[in-house]
C-alpha cells in the first residue's frame, strides 16, 4: 500500500488512469438488470483513491471537461436549433422552477436544522453540484454584519459542506435520473430514444454520430483546427462576466464550449466538408472527456469528503440527500405531467437544470443515445446562472 501511495503521489497521472480502469470495471458489474454505470463507478473509485491524498492539477479536469462539452454540443447541434423555436421558452421555465425548488429546499432544510449562513451555502453548493456558489456565498458572508471570527468560521465551512454533500449530489442525481427516472415514466428509455431518433431524422443519423447524410463519403480524419478553434472561441465567449450587484455571472469556459459545439455542429451539418469529426472520435471525446473529468473530481474531493463528514456529522450528509433529490423528483413529474415531454427530454432537462453533467452522461449511457442532450443545453445555461446567484440569496436568508 505504501508503494502504491508513493507512486500515485509522485505520478498522479497514473492514479487517474487507475481510477478510470477500476471505475469502468465497477460500472460494468451487473446485479440482475441493474448496472452502476461508468460515471458513478469512476466517481466512487476516485473518492476512494483520493483517500491517499493525491492531488491532480485542476487544469487536467478543465481540459477533459471542455473536450466533453464541445463534442456533446457538436453531436446534437442541428437538432438543438431545430427544436429551439418550439421548446426554448418551456425549457427556460422548467429550469427556473427546478432551480427555485432547489433554493427552497436548501433554505427550508437549513432553517429546520438550525444551520448558519456558511452551513446553508455549503449544503446548497454541494447538493446542487454548483461549485461557483462557494465563492459567491463566501463573498456575501464577508459583507454580513458580525465579528470577523464568526464570519471566517462560516466562510471556511462552505467548501467543507460542499465536499460532504457533493459526492451524493453527483452519484445520487445520476442514479435517480438514469435508473429511477425511466421507471417513473414507465418506459424503456432505449426504445423511447429510438422512436425519437426515427421521428426526427428519416434519412439522417444522430446516435453517437454527428448529423450527416448517410450518403456522405466516410472519413476517419478529424479536423483538429476546427475542433481546437471551437473550444478556444467557446471558452473566450464564456469568460466575460455580467455583474449583478457584487455577483459576477458568466457562462464559464465550459458553458461557452458547449454552446460553440452546438454552432459548430450546425455548421458541419450545413457544409459536410467543413469541420468533420468522425463518430468514433466524437464517442471517444465524449466518453473519455466526461470520465476523466469525473475521476479528477472524485480524487480531489476524496480527502475533503471524509474530513468534512467528521466535522459536520452524518446529519449534514443526509440533509444533502434531501436537497439533491427533491428538485429532481419535482422536475421529473413536471416534465411528465405539466410540460408533457417524453422521458429522454425531461431527464436531460433535469440534469441540465441541476448542472449535473455526470447525470447527463449516465442517462445517455443508459439510453444508448444522445437524445437527452436536446433537453439539457438550455436548462444547463439557466441553471448555471440561477444556482450561482443562489449563493448570495441563501446567505441573505440567514443574515
Amino acid at each position: 500500500m505504501h508503494w502504491i501511495q508513493t507512486t500515485f503521489t509522485q505520478y498522479p497521472e497514473l492514479a487517474l488512469f487507475f481510477t478510470l480502469a477500476i471505475g469502468y470495471a465497477i460500472g460494468k458489474i451487473r446485479i440482475g438488470t441493474f448496472t452502476i454505470g461508468a460515471v458513478p463507478g469512476v466517481l466512487i473509485t476516485g473518492v476512494i483513491v483520493g483517500q491517499l491524498n493525491i492531488t491532480i492539477n485542476p487544469t487536467v479536469k478543465a481540459v477533459f471537461f471542455l473536450l466533453f462539452l464541445f463534442s456533446l454540443g457538436y453531436n446534437v447541434g442541428p437538432q438543438f436549433f431545430k427544436g429551439l423555436k418550439k421548446e426554448g421558452l418551456p425549457q427556460v421555465l422548467f429550469a427556473a422552477i427546478v432551480c427555485a425548488v432547489g433554493l427552497g429546499c436548501t433554505v427550508l432544510v437549513a432553517k429546520l436544522l438550525g444551520y448558519n449562513a456558511g452551513q446553508a451555502a455549503g449544503l446548497g453548493a454541494g447538493a446542487l453540484t454548483q461549485s461557483s456558489m462557494i465563492g459567491v456565498a463566501q463573498d456575501a458572508i464577508a459583507h454580513l454584519s458580525g465579528t470577523a471570527t464568526a464570519k471566517k468560521q462560516m466562510s471556511d465551512f462552505v467548501p467543507v459542506g460542499y465536499a460532504v454533500t457533493y459526492i451524493f449530489g453527483t452519484i445520487g442525481a445520476a442514479f435517480l435520473i438514469s435508473i429511477i427516472g425511466p421507471k417513473i415514466y414507465g418506459v424503456d428509455i432505449v426504445e423511447e430514444c429510438k422512436k425519437i431518433e426515427h421521428d426526427m431524422h428519416h434519412n439522417k443519423a444522430i446516435v453517437n454520430d454527428s448529423v450527416v447524410d448517410k450518403t456522405e463519403k466516410k472519413s476517419i480524419e478529424t479536423d483538429i483546427i476546427f475542433l481546437s478553434l471551437g473550444i478556444l472561441l467557446g471558452g473566450l465567449i464564456g469568460i466575460p462576466a455580467l455583474k449583478v450587484g457584487a455577483v459576477g455571472i458568466n457562462l464559464s469556459t465550459s458553458g461557452g464550449a458547449l454552446i460553440m459545439g452546438l454552432f459548430f455542429g450546425l455548421i458541419h451539418s450545413k457544409k459536410p466538408k467543413v469541420g468533420l469529426i468522425p463518430k468514433e472520435t466524437v464517442w471517444f471525446l465524449s466518453n473519455m472527456g466526461l470520465s476523466a473529468f469525473v475521476a479528477v473530481v472524485g480524487i480531489n474531493a476524496g480527502p475533503g469528503f471524509v474530513t468534512g463528514l467528521k466535522h459536520s456529522g452524518i446529519s449534514f450528509f443526509f440533509a444533502g440527500i434531501v436537497v439533491t433529490l427533491i428538485p429532481l423528483i419535482v422536475g421529473i413529474f413536471l416534465g411528465k405531467y405539466i410540460f408533457k415531454w417524453n422521458a429522454a427530454i425531461t431527464l436531460g432537462a433535469c440534469a441540465g437544470a441541476q448542472t449535473s453533467t455526470p447525470s447527463l452522461g449516465a442517462i445517455c449511457e443508459k439510453a444508448k443515445s444522445n437524445v437527452p442532450v436536446l433537453g439539457y443545453t438550455i436548462p444547463y445555461a439557466i441553471g448555471n446562472i440561477l444556482l450561482t446567484v443562489w449563493g448570495t440569496v441563501i446567505v441573505l436568508f440567514f443574515s
